[in-house]
């Protein structure tokens, strides 16, 4: 249970003031996900939750060119979440 700052990009007064999370779980070795629980109740049940955000990754098996000028290039496998998703389907 952590009660959010009023600096916290979720905070929302009386509404998003205490947030707790699952571990992330890991299906597999290309699936992992989390969600996040937000109530403005410090004892946060499945009564008084106003919000969940549910969050999923996906290792897509795709190699890209990663690295940058100091490191130099390397092989890095891509992802894939939930918001990459959305974006393509608002474009």
């Amino acid at each position: 249970m952590e009660k959010l700052k009023q600096t916290n990009g979720w905070y929302k007064k009386n509404i998003f003031e205490y947030r707790t999370a699952t571990d992330w779980k890991y299906k597999n070795s290309r699936i992992e996900m989390t969600i996040l629980f937000f109530s403005n109740e410090s004892k946060i049940n499945r009564h008084n939750i106003n919000f969940m955000y549910f969050s999923s990754v996906w290792q897509t098996r795709r190699y890209v060119l990663g690295g940058n000028e100091g490191s130099g290039f390397y092989w890095r496998e891509g992802t894939l979440g939930c918001s990459d998703i959305v974006k393509e389907n608002e474009e």
